[in-house]
């Protein structure tokens, strides 16, 4: 669901809590393999391609944040156990590089699932060789 990018109106910590709150439902919905709205292989398809646009933005975000300490750093702004600061940034850097291979996975799956089709429901018919129920 793409919506237009927009100078954000809360603090980033309530943006990234909110995220995380909308993937904590997406966690519940699909427990149930049968679960409603993942009715089909095209839904798996989506929800692959949301959560691997989720994760390929999730890199920049953890390198601005240790871009953010490594400044107040150098200014000596910060308060608190020495190089806590330093560390964390250097933690969100490697956090980074995870990331961005999470989100090379994500994007491999994504394009896998291209041409998958059918129905995800235990009671669906089987599918024959165009996609459509076996006879």
């Amino acid at each position: 669901m793409p919506c237009e990018p927009t100078l954000p109106d809360r603090p980033p910590a309530q943006l990234v809590g909110d995220a995380a709150e909308l993937v904590r439902g997406a966690n519940h919905a699909t427990i149930n393999p049968a679960a409603p709205g993942m009715a089909s292989g095209a839904e798996v398809y989506d929800t692959v391609a949301a959560l691997y646009q989720l994760t390929s933005r999730l890199p920049q975000l953890c390198a601005q944040l240790a871009g953010i300490l490594a400044t107040a750093t150098t200014r000596s702004s910060l308060t608190g156990p020495p190089q806590a600061p330093e560390h964390a940034a250097a933690e969100l850097r490697r956090a980074a590089e995870t990331l961005t291979r999470a989100a090379a996975a994500l994007d491999a799956a994504w394009q896998r699932l291209g041409p998958v089709g059918g129905w995800l429901s235990p009671d669906a018919p089987e599918a024959g060789p165009d996609g459509e129920p076996a006879p």
